[in-house]
Protein backbone atom coordinates (compact mmCIF):
# COMPACT_ATOMS: atom_id res chain seq x y z
CA UNK A 1 0.00 0.00 0.00
CA UNK A 2 1.35 3.61 -0.80
CA UNK A 3 1.76 6.21 1.84
CA UNK A 4 1.54 9.10 -0.61
CA UNK A 5 -0.27 11.83 -0.08
CA UNK A 6 -2.41 13.81 -3.13
CA UNK A 7 -2.14 17.29 -2.99
CA UNK A 8 -5.95 18.56 -1.76
CA UNK A 9 -7.47 20.66 -4.02
CA UNK A 10 -7.18 23.91 -1.27
CA UNK A 11 -3.39 23.55 -1.96
CA UNK A 12 -4.20 23.42 -5.96
CA UNK A 13 -6.04 26.35 -5.57
CA UNK A 14 -3.75 28.23 -3.61
CA UNK A 15 -0.69 27.71 -6.17
CA UNK A 16 -3.24 28.36 -8.75
CA UNK A 17 -4.31 31.99 -7.34
CA UNK A 18 -0.35 32.40 -6.31
CA UNK A 19 0.25 31.93 -10.21
CA UNK A 20 -2.27 34.29 -11.47
CA UNK A 21 -0.97 37.07 -9.04
CA UNK A 22 2.72 36.65 -10.48
CA UNK A 23 0.97 36.82 -13.69
CA UNK A 24 -0.65 39.51 -13.01
CA UNK A 25 2.01 41.53 -11.36
CA UNK A 26 4.35 40.98 -14.20
CA UNK A 27 1.85 41.96 -16.79
CA UNK A 28 1.56 45.36 -14.55
CA UNK A 29 5.25 45.65 -14.93
CA UNK A 30 5.00 45.15 -18.41
CA UNK A 31 2.29 48.18 -19.59
CA UNK A 32 4.21 50.08 -17.10
CA UNK A 33 7.63 49.38 -19.39
CA UNK A 34 6.12 50.08 -22.48
CA UNK A 35 4.44 53.15 -21.38
CA UNK A 36 7.48 54.50 -20.04
CA UNK A 37 9.01 53.76 -23.20
CA UNK A 38 6.68 54.86 -25.72
CA UNK A 39 5.93 57.85 -23.86
CA UNK A 40 9.47 59.04 -21.98
CA UNK A 41 12.06 57.49 -23.92
CA UNK A 42 10.54 57.47 -27.57
CA UNK A 43 13.03 55.32 -29.65
CA UNK A 44 12.96 55.89 -32.81
CA UNK A 45 12.35 51.76 -33.67
CA UNK A 46 9.42 52.47 -31.19
CA UNK A 47 7.54 55.32 -32.89
CA UNK A 48 4.18 53.72 -33.52
CA UNK A 49 3.88 53.54 -29.76
CA UNK A 50 3.68 56.78 -29.54
CA UNK A 51 0.03 56.70 -31.31
CA UNK A 52 -1.38 54.35 -28.66
CA UNK A 53 -2.92 57.17 -26.88
CA UNK A 54 -0.99 58.15 -23.72
CA UNK A 55 -4.13 57.93 -21.11
CA UNK A 56 -4.45 54.65 -22.28
CA UNK A 57 -1.56 53.39 -20.39
CA UNK A 58 -2.55 54.90 -16.81
CA UNK A 59 -6.28 53.27 -17.62
CA UNK A 60 -4.79 49.81 -17.71
CA UNK A 61 -2.52 50.65 -14.49
CA UNK A 62 -5.99 51.54 -12.76
CA UNK A 63 -7.07 48.32 -13.66
CA UNK A 64 -3.97 46.35 -11.91
CA UNK A 65 -4.10 48.83 -9.22
CA UNK A 66 -7.59 47.73 -8.07
CA UNK A 67 -7.38 44.23 -8.92
CA UNK A 68 -4.32 44.40 -6.59
CA UNK A 69 -6.13 45.97 -3.65
CA UNK A 70 -8.84 43.55 -4.13
CA UNK A 71 -6.70 40.55 -3.54
CA UNK A 72 -5.00 42.22 -0.46
CA UNK A 73 -1.43 43.08 -2.30
CA UNK A 74 -2.62 46.78 -0.83
CA UNK A 75 1.28 48.00 -0.22
CA UNK A 76 2.35 46.86 -4.27
CA UNK A 77 -1.13 47.74 -5.51
CA UNK A 78 -0.31 51.78 -3.65
CA UNK A 79 3.01 51.72 -4.89
CA UNK A 80 1.78 50.97 -8.50
CA UNK A 81 -0.85 53.48 -7.96
CA UNK A 82 1.80 56.19 -7.40
CA UNK A 83 4.04 55.64 -10.25
CA UNK A 84 1.43 55.92 -12.53
CA UNK A 85 0.12 59.05 -11.18
CA UNK A 86 3.95 60.51 -11.67
CA UNK A 87 3.48 58.70 -14.99
CA UNK A 88 -0.25 60.81 -15.56
CA UNK A 89 1.24 63.76 -14.01
CA UNK A 90 4.06 63.89 -16.32
CA UNK A 91 3.33 62.38 -19.75
CA UNK A 92 -0.97 62.71 -20.05
CA UNK A 93 -1.74 66.13 -20.80
CA UNK A 94 -5.28 65.92 -20.79
CA UNK A 95 -6.38 66.29 -17.12
CA UNK A 96 -4.68 69.59 -16.96
CA UNK A 97 -6.73 71.15 -20.22
CA UNK A 98 -9.90 69.53 -18.58
CA UNK A 99 -9.27 71.17 -15.59
CA UNK A 100 -9.13 74.55 -17.49
CA UNK A 101 -12.60 73.93 -19.01
CA UNK A 102 -14.04 73.05 -15.99
CA UNK A 103 -12.44 75.92 -14.19
CA UNK A 104 -13.69 78.44 -16.73
CA UNK A 105 -16.89 77.26 -17.11
CA UNK A 106 -17.18 77.55 -13.04
CA UNK A 107 -15.78 81.03 -13.09
CA UNK A 108 -17.00 81.98 -16.14
CA UNK A 109 -13.82 83.39 -17.30
CA UNK A 110 -13.77 86.05 -20.11
CA UNK A 111 -11.23 86.15 -23.01
CA UNK A 112 -9.11 89.71 -22.83
CA UNK A 113 -10.65 91.92 -25.59
CA UNK A 114 -6.91 91.92 -27.55
CA UNK A 115 -7.20 88.51 -27.75
CA UNK A 116 -6.52 87.10 -31.35
CA UNK A 117 -8.26 84.00 -32.08
CA UNK A 118 -6.71 81.34 -34.22
CA UNK A 119 -7.63 78.08 -35.76
CA UNK A 120 -6.49 75.10 -37.58
CA UNK A 121 -8.76 73.08 -39.30
CA UNK A 122 -8.37 70.39 -41.83
CA UNK A 123 -11.23 71.10 -44.65
CA UNK A 124 -11.10 67.56 -46.67
CA UNK A 125 -14.47 67.44 -45.98
CA UNK A 126 -15.56 71.02 -46.89
CA UNK A 127 -19.07 70.68 -46.51
CA UNK A 128 -19.31 71.45 -42.58
CA UNK A 129 -16.04 73.74 -42.83
CA UNK A 130 -17.52 77.20 -43.15
CA UNK A 131 -20.32 76.56 -39.95
CA UNK A 132 -17.91 75.03 -37.92
CA UNK A 133 -15.43 78.23 -38.66
CA UNK A 134 -18.65 80.58 -37.81
CA UNK A 135 -18.61 79.42 -34.77
CA UNK A 136 -15.32 79.77 -33.46
CA UNK A 137 -15.12 83.24 -34.82
CA UNK A 138 -11.37 83.48 -35.64
CA UNK A 139 -9.06 86.08 -36.89
CA UNK A 140 -6.89 84.20 -38.93
CA UNK A 141 -7.52 80.67 -39.96
CA UNK A 142 -5.08 77.77 -41.08
CA UNK A 143 -6.12 75.55 -43.28
CA UNK A 144 -4.84 71.87 -44.80
CA UNK A 145 -5.99 69.98 -47.71
CA UNK A 146 -7.71 72.83 -49.03
CA UNK A 147 -10.17 73.62 -51.93
CA UNK A 148 -9.43 75.92 -55.07
CA UNK A 149 -9.05 79.29 -54.85
CA UNK A 150 -12.44 80.55 -55.91
CA UNK A 151 -13.75 79.16 -53.07
CA UNK A 152 -11.26 80.05 -50.48
CA UNK A 153 -12.22 83.59 -51.51
CA UNK A 154 -15.31 83.09 -51.21
CA UNK A 155 -14.65 81.29 -47.98
CA UNK A 156 -13.04 84.55 -46.67
CA UNK A 157 -15.36 86.66 -47.74
CA UNK A 158 -18.30 85.06 -45.41
CA UNK A 159 -15.89 84.85 -42.93
CA UNK A 160 -14.57 88.53 -43.07
CA UNK A 161 -16.43 90.70 -45.34
CA UNK A 162 -14.72 93.09 -47.15
CA UNK A 163 -11.53 92.63 -44.60
CA UNK A 164 -10.96 89.14 -45.57
CA UNK A 165 -7.54 88.33 -47.47
CA UNK A 166 -6.69 84.52 -48.18
CA UNK A 167 -2.54 82.92 -49.20
CA UNK A 168 -2.84 79.47 -51.02
CA UNK A 169 -0.27 76.95 -51.09
CA UNK A 170 -0.27 73.62 -52.85
CA UNK A 171 -2.11 71.71 -49.54
CA UNK A 172 -2.87 74.21 -47.01
CA UNK A 173 -3.91 77.85 -47.06
CA UNK A 174 -4.45 80.85 -44.36
CA UNK A 175 -7.24 83.11 -44.45
CA UNK A 176 -7.03 85.76 -42.41
CA UNK A 177 -9.17 89.30 -41.06
CA UNK A 178 -6.46 91.66 -42.51
CA UNK A 179 -3.90 91.67 -45.41
CA UNK A 180 -1.28 88.49 -45.82
CA UNK A 181 2.14 88.91 -47.13
CA UNK A 182 3.64 85.99 -48.66
CA UNK A 183 7.15 84.36 -47.07
CA UNK A 184 9.16 83.14 -49.74
CA UNK A 185 10.47 79.88 -48.37
CA UNK A 186 12.26 76.93 -49.95
CA UNK A 187 11.55 73.42 -49.90
CA UNK A 188 7.24 75.10 -49.10
CA UNK A 189 5.41 72.49 -50.51
CA UNK A 190 4.01 70.67 -47.69
CA UNK A 191 3.42 74.45 -45.98
CA UNK A 192 2.51 77.96 -46.79
CA UNK A 193 3.71 81.33 -44.49
CA UNK A 194 2.88 84.33 -44.88
CA UNK A 195 2.80 87.74 -42.81
CA UNK A 196 -0.69 88.61 -41.27
CA UNK A 197 -1.52 92.48 -40.28
CA UNK A 198 -4.55 92.60 -37.98
CA UNK A 199 -5.55 96.28 -37.13
CA UNK A 200 -4.43 96.98 -33.52
CA UNK A 201 -1.99 94.11 -33.15
CA UNK A 202 1.71 93.48 -33.98
CA UNK A 203 2.64 91.58 -37.78
CA UNK A 204 2.39 87.80 -37.10
CA UNK A 205 4.52 85.44 -39.30
CA UNK A 206 2.05 82.12 -39.79
CA UNK A 207 2.85 79.22 -41.21
CA UNK A 208 0.39 76.68 -42.42
CA UNK A 209 1.43 73.18 -42.45
CA UNK A 210 -0.08 69.65 -42.94
CA UNK A 211 2.86 66.64 -43.14
CA UNK A 212 2.95 63.70 -44.72
CA UNK A 213 0.60 61.73 -43.61
CA UNK A 214 0.45 58.94 -41.10
CA UNK A 215 1.26 54.75 -42.39
CA UNK A 216 -2.14 53.51 -42.65
CA UNK A 217 -1.04 49.83 -42.02
CA UNK A 218 -2.04 48.09 -38.61
CA UNK A 219 0.02 44.31 -39.33
CA UNK A 220 2.30 45.21 -36.37
CA UNK A 221 3.85 41.95 -36.00
CA UNK A 222 5.54 42.54 -39.37
CA UNK A 223 8.89 43.91 -39.02
CA UNK A 224 7.89 46.50 -42.12
CA UNK A 225 5.20 48.06 -39.88
CA UNK A 226 7.78 49.45 -37.42
CA UNK A 227 10.49 50.31 -39.86
CA UNK A 228 7.66 52.26 -41.68
CA UNK A 229 6.40 54.22 -38.75
CA UNK A 230 10.51 54.91 -37.86
CA UNK A 231 11.23 56.47 -41.40
CA UNK A 232 7.85 58.77 -41.47
CA UNK A 233 9.79 59.86 -38.49
CA UNK A 234 13.23 60.92 -39.81
CA UNK A 235 10.50 62.66 -43.13
CA UNK A 236 8.56 64.56 -40.55
CA UNK A 237 12.20 65.94 -39.03
CA UNK A 238 12.88 66.55 -42.54
CA UNK A 239 9.93 68.91 -43.29
CA UNK A 240 9.91 70.80 -39.77
CA UNK A 241 13.81 71.22 -40.68
CA UNK A 242 12.66 72.66 -44.01
CA UNK A 243 10.24 75.06 -41.70
CA UNK A 244 12.48 76.08 -39.24
CA UNK A 245 14.84 76.89 -41.83
CA UNK A 246 12.63 79.33 -43.39
CA UNK A 247 11.82 81.30 -40.03
CA UNK A 248 15.59 81.72 -38.95
CA UNK A 249 15.74 83.28 -42.42
CA UNK A 250 13.80 85.89 -41.94
CA UNK A 251 14.72 88.49 -39.43
CA UNK A 252 11.57 90.12 -38.21
CA UNK A 253 10.01 90.88 -34.54
CA UNK A 254 6.97 89.38 -35.89
CA UNK A 255 5.03 86.84 -33.62
CA UNK A 256 5.52 83.56 -35.18
CA UNK A 257 2.92 80.84 -34.89
CA UNK A 258 3.26 77.28 -37.08
CA UNK A 259 -0.14 75.46 -36.93
CA UNK A 260 -2.06 72.81 -39.00
CA UNK A 261 -1.77 68.95 -39.38
CA UNK A 262 1.15 67.64 -38.07
CA UNK A 263 0.16 63.91 -38.67
CA UNK A 264 2.02 62.85 -35.69
CA UNK A 265 1.19 63.01 -31.92
CA UNK A 266 2.29 65.90 -29.75
CA UNK A 267 4.62 63.24 -27.68
CA UNK A 268 6.74 62.39 -31.01
CA UNK A 269 10.50 63.51 -30.95
CA UNK A 270 10.49 64.90 -34.47
CA UNK A 271 9.01 67.93 -32.59
CA UNK A 272 12.41 68.84 -30.99
CA UNK A 273 13.04 70.29 -34.71
CA UNK A 274 10.83 73.15 -33.46
CA UNK A 275 12.54 73.62 -29.90
CA UNK A 276 13.83 76.18 -28.36
CA UNK A 277 11.07 79.20 -29.08
CA UNK A 278 8.25 77.40 -29.80
CA UNK A 279 5.53 76.00 -26.91
CA UNK A 280 2.52 73.78 -27.77
CA UNK A 281 -0.58 76.50 -27.23
CA UNK A 282 -2.96 73.39 -26.11
CA UNK A 283 -0.13 71.95 -23.55
CA UNK A 284 0.30 75.69 -22.20
CA UNK A 285 -3.36 76.91 -22.11
CA UNK A 286 -5.44 74.56 -24.29
CA UNK A 287 -9.07 73.91 -22.63
CA UNK A 288 -11.33 70.43 -22.85
CA UNK A 289 -10.54 67.43 -24.89
CA UNK A 290 -7.55 67.70 -27.11
CA UNK A 291 -8.04 64.89 -29.52
CA UNK A 292 -9.21 65.95 -33.35
CA UNK A 293 -8.12 62.97 -35.34
CA UNK A 294 -10.67 61.71 -36.30
CA UNK A 295 -13.76 63.24 -36.56
CA UNK A 296 -15.57 59.97 -35.40
CA UNK A 297 -12.78 59.03 -33.19
CA UNK A 298 -10.82 61.49 -31.50
CA UNK A 299 -8.77 59.84 -29.79
CA UNK A 300 -5.22 61.81 -31.22
CA UNK A 301 -4.10 65.38 -31.36
CA UNK A 302 -2.20 65.35 -34.90
CA UNK A 303 -3.58 69.11 -35.31
CA UNK A 304 -1.73 72.12 -33.21
CA UNK A 305 -0.56 75.64 -33.49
Amino acid sequence: MSNTISPTRPLLLSRTVTAIKVAFWFLSGVFLLIAFLSCVVRPDFLTALTLVPAWLWPLLGVITCVWGWLHKQRKFALLLALTWAVFTIGWVEEPTPILRALGETIWKAQAPAHTVRIVSLNCANTARVLDDLKQAQPDIVLLQEVPGEADLAQMAKELFGSEGHFLSGSDSAILARGQIVPREFEHRGHFVSGTVTLQGSPPIACVSLRLTPPVSRLDFWVNGFWTDHRDQRETHRRELQHVRQGINTVDDSSIHIIGGDFNMVPLDRAFSELAPGFSDAYATSGFGPGGTGTNEWPLFRVDQI
